[in-house]
């Protein structure tokens, strides 16, 4: 999961939304529309005003903020104050709106969408045990794998309770064949019931699958799609749309996939093209640059030729190269919170839930005229220094080992 997509203050959002007239340090604000809130304008009044430059535009110190323009830069690293963003003018109102229009859609996962947009956001009351409750029973009664996937992400930290009790890998399977994402979870499942029987058929069904669809992108997708116009519309969208995809980290444990398939688990030779195979489905047939690189992990060990590595090492290079170049990036990794980055970062939060993480890589390649070359050699260079480091390491273990050898033989 790239760094750009970190969430961007829902929880703070929220707090001030309820403390109103909490005593804060200030942040001096540099915007025509804020100004004339000071000077007693109203919102609606300032909405549509455009930011006023900084005084200079060297002034490094400053970042630009959509509908509130420029503001006092937090840090390199975390350009924005996030409890910042809630001073928005018109944020609650178009988030909640968005919201509403999402519970209104027609698309099962829109209304899914809306309900994990209303966690912890300011715009939903209260716990969100409510809320999880009212996702995981909708998907246990309705046929879409997208809402059930949604909804089994959500229930990862409450897997027994309520309607979430109703959900399994297994059903999630049946909705989706073909796909090897279920058995992922499934993976999951066996690993905490201590089921050896089941993992080995989930890493074998993982193995065979035709596709590996992980959709961690799919919710943020209507979202952005029912984003309005204005500032405060698209302010509310960017931080429903990365909340939302924050929540949905990989819910199998990846670690227990490559324990499978390392040292000792490969001396049966079964196992060995079992772990073969899946580590080409993750690589080879999935819609997540994340686990692709697990399966290019899994590859090294199995001894796959270095060119074959950097193949997928390249997508990852690509995918931070097209989010370093969104528009008015205030970070390396592209997070922007001027208007014109935001109207960007939404249009690629769009292609990814459309094409996924890897066939945006792809296309980035060619869209950007570097072409796949230019990302392999910087995946090559980067796997040179890895082995290097590696091989640098295991030289250190020798001569340490050598040493306390001789020292013992001596005493």
């Amino acid at each position: 999961m790239l760094a750009v997509l970190v969430v961007v203050g829902a929880v703070a959002a929220a707090w001030w939304s309820l403390n109103p007239g909490a005593i804060r340090e200030p942040i001096r604000v540099l915007a025509a529309a804020r100004s004339a809130i000071m000077g007693g304008a109203t919102p609606e009044a300032t909405a549509g005003m455009a930011p006023s430059a900084p005084s200079t535009e060297a002034d490094t110190g400053l970042v630009e903020v959509c509908g509130l323009g420029w503001v006092e830069k937090k840090s390199d690293a975390d350009p924005v104050d996030s409890s910042l963003l809630a001073e928005i003018p018109g944020i609650q109102a178009a988030r909640g709106a968005l919201i509403e229009r999402l519970r209104r859609s027609p698309d099962a996962l829109a209304r899914a969408a809306a309900i994990a947009a209303a966690l912890n956001s300011g715009a939903g009351p209260g716990d969100d045990a409510p809320l999880i409750e009212s996702l995981a029973r909708e998907a246990s009664t309705i046929a879409d794998p997208r809402v059930y996937s949604l909804a089994l992400h959500l229930c990862s930290r409450t897997p027994t309770s309520g309607s979430c009790a109703l959900l399994s890998a297994a059903q999630w399977a049946r909705l989706d064949p073909g796909n090897g994402a279920p058995w992922l979870s499934a993976m999951d499942e066996a690993a905490t019931r201590d089921d050896r029987a089941l993992f080995d058929e989930a890493l074998y069904r993982l193995a065979s699958a035709s596709r590996l669809d992980d959709r961690s992108y799919a919710a943020a997708g209507v979202i952005v799609a029912e984003a309005g116009l204005s500032d405060s519309d698209l302010m509310a969208a960017r931080e429903l749309a990365l909340n939302v995809r924050g929540r949905i980290d990989p819910m199998p444990s990846l670690q227990r996939l490559a324990k499978a398939c390392q040292g000792a688990e490969l001396i049966d030779a079964n196992r060995g093209q079992i772990c073969d195979a899946a580590a080409t489905t993750l690589t080879e047939r999935s819609d997540s640059i994340t686990l692709a690189q697990i399966g290019a992990l899994m590859g090294r060990r199995l001894g796959w030729p270095l060119d074959r590595i950097i193949a997928v090492d390249a997508l990852l290079f690509s995918l931070r190269d097209s989010w370093s170049s969104v528009a008015d990036a205030q970070t390396p990794l592209g997070e922007s919170h001027s208007c014109n980055g935001v109207r960007d970062t939404l249009a690629r939060l769009g292609q990814l839930a459309r094409v996924g993480e890897v066939q945006a890589a792809r296309d980035w390649m060619i869209s950007s005229g570097k072409g796949f070359e230019a990302f392999a050699s910087l995946a090559r260079d980067e796997e040179n220094r890895r082995r290097a480091a590696v091989a640098a390491e295991d030289a250190s273990r020798r001569v340490a080992a050598s040493a306390a050898s001789a020292s013992g033989a001596g005493g």
